[in-house]
């Protein structure tokens, strides 16, 4: 049956004006959006200039402090050796161990045992047909590479034995010396030569800080969340006291690190901490600063 021409257009209308509102707002969603510029907060904040890290270091066994290389105050590089305990029977353990790992008689020695128990076999091997020898004699000879080849890996797994020692008793040595992990410079040193110290103390023989980078860290309003990003950039003026009021400090560059997530309802901040770098550690820890963020991060 044929529908009326006029129904037709009234049920073709209807979906052509939804085929049209349905292809506008899919092109809506998939048109680019603007993004809304947030401008960066303006206030300026107090601060405090921080060692980027402290490090407590204490020795990792219990003995007597044999050599001290650095004092307070002076700089370190990571790996540098800042003291030893006394380690005079470990060291001597260690050569010991050292020798027996480069001892090769014992190798050698069933080396030549194997040669000659493989030329003894071949040689009843080759009269057994002739009679000459019996097959008793040649199953001996067997028995005798066997064990030459026995002897041979006994001596290969003791050099190896020898050589795990070594390290052992080298690790050991090690363990009696106190290395600094970082750059940085020595904040403070408890112990001196002759002193006994254990690992149980809960005072460090060395804390160490590394000042280059720094960290600026700064409670600012909580308004900043939402504003400030990690990576935006913020002036960092420090607060120093100069004989000449004149000349103030040039201002610094520091990048935003960490943004703390829970803020401080009682004075309604937030922290917020800021890389600063600090090439040859001209800028001491400790002090206060103003710090505002700049305004070419957006």
């Amino acid at each position: 049956m044929r529908l009326p021409a006029a129904l037709v257009v009234l049920c073709l209308v209807p979906a052509a004006l939804y085929l049209q509102e349905s292809g506008g707002a899919h092109a809506a969603r998939n048109a680019p959006q603007e993004r809304t510029s947030i401008p960066l907060p303006i206030e300026v904040v107090d601060g405090v200039i921080l060692p980027f890290l402290t490090v407590e270091l204490n020795v990792p066994t219990d003995g007597v402090l044999a050599e001290v290389a650095y004092e307070r105050g002076q700089t370190v590089v990571a790996g540098a050796l800042l003291a030893r305990l006394d380690s005079s029977v470990e060291r001597e353990s260690a050569e010991l161990a050292r020798l027996r790992s480069e001892f090769q008689s014992a190798g050698r020695t069933a080396e030549v045992k194997l040669d000659a128990a493989r030329v003894k076999l071949q040689k009843r091997q080759s009269l057994l047909a002739d009679g000459i020898v019996t097959a008793e004699e040649v199953e001996e000879s067997l028995a005798e590479v066997a064990l030459a080849e026995l002897e041979l890996l006994a001596s290969q797994e003791e050099a190896q034995l020898a050589q795990v020692e070594h390290q052992k008793a080298a690790a050991i040595v090690t363990r009696m010396e106190l290395r600094s992990p970082i750059d940085g410079v020595i904040l403070e040193r408890s112990r001196s030569v002759g002193e006994l110290v254990t690992r149980s103390e809960e005072a460090g023989v060395f804390t160490i800080a590394q000042l280059d980078p720094l960290l600026v860290e700064v409670h600012a309003p909580v308004a900043w969340l939402g504003r400030v990003s990690i990576g935006d950039s913020a002036i960092v003026e420090p607060v120093l006291s100069l004989a000449d009021p004149a000349e103030q400090p040039t201002p610094l560059v520091a990048k935003v690190r960490v943004i703390d997530r829970v803020a401080n309802s009682a004075s309604e901040t937030v922290k917020i901490q800021f890389e600063l770098p600090n090439p040859g550690g001209a800028l001491p820890g400790g002090l206060r600063c103003k710090l505002r963020m700049a305004t070419e991060n957006h």
